[in-house]
């Protein structure tokens, strides 16, 4: 039952439709990304960007949807995303499981991960 609540709230049309209508907000997500990917800032949650939230959504979950971007850019410890390199065949990141397992249960996760790494191909 839990895992078809999720599907549904976190559907990719859902998404999509959320970050549309805060496009403003969607821009600074990725401000927020490009920073710490790149190093320029540590890891952190953005607490400028959870007001804004709070600011712009009314919807509780909606509000929580745009959280997990923040959650996301909290827990970025590595990623080949700004590579210059060359292309990847994938993006990667390696995600601080303290950070992605905070405030879940822990009889869905008992063990903390060493890391969680999330791998997308370009297809």
């Amino acid at each position: 039952l839990y895992k078809l609540c999720m599907r549904d709230l976190l559907s990719v049309e859902r998404i999509f439709d959320l970050l549309h209508k805060h496009l403003g907000l969607a821009v600074q997500f990725f401000e927020d990304f490009r920073h710490i990917a790149t190093g320029k800032c540590a890891p952190a949650f953005n607490a400028q960007l959870e007001m804004a939230i709070d600011k712009a959504c009314m919807d509780r979950q909606d509000r929580q949807i745009l959280k997990m971007f923040l959650t996301f850019n909290e827990s970025i410890l590595l990623t080949n995303f700004f590579n210059i390199d060359e292309t990847p065949g994938a993006f990667a990141f390696r995600l601080n499981p303290a950070v992605v397992l905070k405030g879940r249960p822990k009889s869905m996760y008992p063990d903390v991960p060493f890391g969680i790494y999330l791998v997308s191909g370009r297809n």
